[in-house]
């Protein structure tokens, strides 16, 4: 059926299946088969193919279904900021609205996704500050929003650019990245959903917010660049003579030094100024805003300078904000969080989760990647050896274009094999996607392997060449006669039927060959090659010259690498050598949505690269961890965080650009590797928080709650006044190290990083748990409740010291073990033996010697009266939490068995100033 049949179908399904309320994917499943088994006949609709039935359940289950992490934010919540300001307001938010309703309607977005994008626009909207306060604010706001690679970042400043435009902001300039590519693809954009109109020549395909109907009549924006041109001295003239008070004026330019000092300069010649700022209110959306905007320079005095334009934009207004857009914000939370006059996003930091229906790294390198494990393809560095090797040349300068420096590319079959396959997978995978429902109508091959402009060209000549006259002439010769597929005279025709057979396109398109082949006739001869790169314009990728859609093999490296837009991305060829992790994501073009034809979606990138991204996705997801944890403290703002970055100190990984990373710190607590293998890790430094403290006292007692009633024979396994639980799952300890809360740098770890390995890599499924007694009641007792028994245990006391948010546990020696508590689990031969190991002698540092590796991994829990340290307290029996027991926790990983063959976990941790004053405070507290 055709795409407005098959909308309408999914239409009429939806509000089927919403009014039997499903609970789960089963009940969901169960009314679409009432509804496909005899529904849809009433309304008239035409019996559906497998491949469309299958299309409607999946939309149906992410818009009924719908499961989207809710937005945190870190936000500087201090007396002069009225958090509510903007509910109390009565603003018309027509322009919004409007967006929404285009998104709806032109876009087609789910109402789940709609209204998920509204609530965080309107709470992004919130913090950029009141612009119709009079008079001038006593600084600029500074924020960061922090999304996805291809998650939808740029619908949602959209939506806060409207919403901005809706409540008063007069002047909006959005930093579209640093390639004229980029800012003219920005300016579209925004040109479609929030101008309502292009100075570009116009397209038949231009569908703007103006063609949704309004209750009032809505002023258009003062667009003063276009997809034509940056910000120039021609469109400062039209600024002078068009410009008024009640304007509202949006700027869509690179980040480029010329430009930002001529927009500064235009705006001080020819706005109105009360007290010498521009009695105006600007917003600054920053998109890639870990790109060129950072500081790099050394001296804070002498910034570099699109850092400089952007601070001295910020200098001119009386009320001015700013947002920074990244889905890699590594060196925003690394700048100098003491320097006020710099971009550290000091009011707030706002973190938005993605939807289910994301493909972003998670599914691919994460814990999910095991879900659709023929997506990515390794590229064998062997192969690329003689040819697009890491670290290889560009054509000689000085040489005519035949004479070429390291290797040469003349002909198609010069490319690495690989890159062969991957352009014909290309070709049948883009004619297989005409015969799936729902997908988007443009097709791209993104081919990512040289930084030279002239290496591009170079490949571009070689692989145009070959489809103009030795493919399409293949397929127009043969595509008609199916069976010459078989015959290798038939030369590429033949090569796409073995891709066809080898992928069995045929069971994922329900398409016999003679069907499939014959529609090539149609497709082939649409696919054409453009190389992306600055030197080539804006005719080189234009996915809106073609009505019917676009099907092109994009060729390029800088250009494709951040922030662009591949439309309709099918197949990505990408071996690059970058080693730093914002530079790695950006370059991954290929997340985003795509549940439509996830079967047949490829990525074919380098052996290294795979390991490089899973380890770089661990990494930012422990950030965003981090930020989570944080958001739980309304009383705290976003410089009174300390964030830290996983690094690998064994990889030549990088997390930044090192000038990035000028004002970090590469923490000397964790140590610079940590191994498991007979190892412990415990919370010796706790929150002060009574809060934090109660809650952790909670989630230990429904933790423990949880499980069946401790083992009787206890005395057998070295317990006999403990309560011991064994074969816990690991899942269960898993999610307690999550949730508990314990200090950033906690001796050697992160409480989040240990769940994420335990979790992730490693494989022992269960678990010793006990919780630690004395024998003696001499310090308080009190009972822990399991689901099938209550148990009485003693608590143990414990010196702490303040130092500043944190308890030091046992003051300067900060531990919570004590001798002998690896026993626990053990039987009494065990023991015997570690002992005739340690020729009979085992003093107090010994307790790791327990941790054989015939036991299984322990969790101890430690309920702890913890007094005022009389080195650091004259009071020594006064208690912290009044006598209330804080809990800590101690992990213990047996040892590994051939230790020697298995590649171990290391890590460390580079910290923001924040993380390193508190670091500094705590190194001083122990000297």
């Amino acid at each position: 059926m055709d795409d407005m049949t098959l909308r309408d179908m999914k239409t009429t399904a939806l509000l089927f299946c919403k009014r039997k309320q499903p609970k789960n994917k089963q009940e969901l499943l169960n009314a679409t088969d009432i509804f496909f088994g005899s529904v849809r006949y009433s309304f008239g609709f035409p019996k559906e193919t497998e491949l469309e039935r299958e299309f409607i359940e999946r939309e149906l289950f992410d818009e009924i279904l719908f499961d989207m992490a809710p937005s945190v934010a870190l936000i500087d919540r201090t007396e002069d900021f009225d958090e509510e300001w903007l509910a109390k307001s009565n603003f018309q938010f027509l322009r919004s609205d409007r967006y929404f309703e285009y998104l709806k309607r032109i876009k087609h977005w789910s109402e789940e996704t709609i209204n998920e994008l509204n609530r965080t626009s309107l709470e992004v909207t919130t913090l950029l500050g009141n612009p119709r306060i009079e008079g001038k604010w006593s600084i600029p706001r500074k924020g960061l929003l922090i999304g996805e690679v291809q998650a939808g970042k740029t619908a949602n400043y959209t939506a806060v650019i409207n919403r901005a435009a809706d409540i008063g902001y007069q002047v909006i300039v959005v930093l579209a990245g640093g390639t004229e590519k980029l800012r003219i693809q920005t300016q579209f954009r925004l040109d479609q959903e929030f101008v309502g109109y292009t100075k570009a020549k116009l397209k038949t395909t231009f569908i703007s917010v103006e063609n949704i109907p309004t209750s009032d009549p809505i002023q258009r924006p003062l667009s003063l660049t276009s997809a034509l041109k940056d910000f120039n001295s021609s469109a400062f003239q039209t600024m002078t003579v068009g410009y008024t008070q009640n304007s509202i004026a949006l700027f869509v330019i690179k980040k480029n030094k010329t430009v930002l000092e001529l927009l500064a300069k235009s705006f001080e010649e020819s706005m109105q100024k009360v007290d010498g700022l521009i009695n105006m209110s600007l917003l600054i959306v920053d998109d890639e805003a870990d790109y060129a905007s950072v500081n790099t320079h050394s001296k804070e005095e002498n910034p570099t300078a699109i850092n400089a334009g952007i601070n001295k934009l910020l200098s001119i207004f009386a009320r001015p904000s700013y947002l920074a857009v990244t889905a890699t914000p590594y060196a925003n939370i690394f700048i100098n969080a003491d320097n006020k006059k710099d971009l550290f996003p000091s009011d707030y930091i706002f973190l938005i989760s993605p939807p289910v229906t994301y493909y972003g790294a998670d599914r691919m390198f994460g814990s999910r990647c095991g879900e659709h494990p023929e997506v990515i393809v390794p590229i064998k560095n062997s192969e690329m050896r003689n040819t697009y090797c890491f670290g290889h040349k560009n054509l000689n300068a000085k040489s005519k274009k035949k004479d070429f420096v390291n290797f040469a590319i003349k002909e198609f079959d010069d490319l690495p094999t690989s890159m062969i396959k991957a352009i014909r997978y290309f070709l049948v995978a883009q004619n297989a996607m005409d015969f799936l429902p729902g997908v988007n109508k443009h097709r791209t091959m993104m081919i990512n392997v040289t930084r030279f402009i002239k290496r591009q060209q170079e490949l571009y000549d070689v692989v145009q060449e070959w489809l103009e006259n030795e493919l399409k002439p293949a397929i127009s010769m043969y595509a008609g006669s199916p069976n010459y597929a078989t015959n290798a005279l038939s030369g590429e025709f033949h090569e796409l039927f073995r891709i066809w057979k080898e992928y069995d396109i045929e069971h994922k398109v329900m398409l016999s060959w003679n069907e499939f082949s014959s529609h090539l006739l149609e497709t082939i001869p649409k696919v054409h090659t453009v190389v992306v790169n600055t030197k080539r314009g804006d005719e080189s990728l234009d996915y809106d010259a073609y009505s019917d859609g676009d099907r092109v093999i994009a060729i390029g490296g800088f250009c494709l690498s951040r922030g662009l837009t591949l439309e309709g991305l099918l197949v990505s060829y990408i071996y690059r050598n970058s080693l730093a992790y914002d530079t790695l994501l950006q370059m991954g073009r290929w997340f985003g949505y795509r549940n439509s034809y996830i079967e047949i979606f490829k990525v074919w990138m380098a052996e290294d690269s795979i390991d490089w991204y899973t380890f770089i996705t661990e990494a930012t997801q422990d950030l965003e961890r981090q930020i989570i944890e944080m958001h739980k403290d309304k009383n705290r703002k976003p410089s009174d965080f300390g964030l830290a970055v996983m690094q690998m100190p064994d990889t030549k990984l990088i997390i930044t650009a090192l000038s990035k990373m000028q004002n970090t710190l590469v923490a000397k607590n964790p140590p610079e590797a940590v191994s498991i293998s007979g190892e412990f890790f415990s919370t010796a430094r706790l929150p002060k928080d009574p809060i934090k403290n109660e809650r952790n006292t909670l989630l230990i007692k429904n933790f423990i709650r949880g499980l069946n009633a401790p083992v009787n024979n206890a005395s057998a396994f070295n317990a006999s006044h403990n309560c011991l639980w064994q074969g816990i799952k690991k899942e269960a300890v898993v999610s307690l190290l999550r949730k508990f809360s314990a200090g950033i740098v906690n001796q050697g770890f992160k409480l989040s990083e240990l769940a994420s390995y335990i979790a992730n890599d490693y494989e022992e499924a269960f678990w010793d748990v006990a919780v630690v007694s004395l024998k003696k009641d001499e310090n308080g007792a009190i009972d822990v409740k399991t689901s099938g028994d209550i148990s009485t245990v003693n608590l143990s006391y414990r010196s702490g010291v303040e130092n500043g948010e944190y308890i030091f546990v046992n003051g300067h020696h900060v531990t919570v073990i004590s001798s002998g508590d690896f026993k626990i689990g053990l039987s009494s031969t065990q023991i015997r033996d570690v002992k005739k190991d340690m020729n009979g002698y085992l003093s107090n540092s010994d307790n790791k010697a327990y941790l054989v590796s015939e036991r299984k991994p322990i969790l101890l829990l430690y309920p702890l009266n913890i007094g005022r340290h009389p080195a650091k307290n004259f009071n020594s029996n006064e208690l912290f939490m009044e006598g209330k027991p804080i809990w800590a926790l101690t992990v213990g990983f047996p040892k590994i068995k051939w230790a020697e063959s298995i590649q171990e976990k290391k890590f460390e941790y580079r910290l923001n100033t924040v993380a390193q004053a508190q670091l500094h405070v705590e190194d001083e507290s122990e000297v």
